[in-house]
């Protein structure tokens, strides 16, 4: 995410259960407790449950956008009960 450093490393996706194995820095490690990517709809969908100290039940629901390669969509802070529009660009 370019608003603060935060980055979301996908290592691997099952294509069968569609189960993700991915890592969520801030800028350190904050464990990823589920992590799934799946089609709807003919879009490549993405979410992603962070379970940790500080983050417990934060959401990512996002959706891919292979025309500018970005994942985009929003975080769900259940501490402070809002949603906040995020985007994720592909390191280089």
């Amino acid at each position: 995410r370019p608003d603060g450093g935060y980055v979301l490393e996908v290592r691997a996706v099952d294509g069968a259960s569609g189960r993700m194995d991915a890592a969520y820095l801030n800028p350190r490690p904050i464990h990823v407790g589920k992590a799934e990517a799946k089609e709807e709809g003919g879009k490549l969908t993405v979410f992603v449950e962070l379970q940790d100290v500080g983050y417990p039940g934060s959401i990512y629901r996002l959706t891919y956008l292979p025309q500018v390669d970005q994942l985009i969509g929003t975080y769900y802070q259940p501490a402070v009960e809002q949603s906040f529009d995020v985007e994720f660009v592909r390191l280089p």
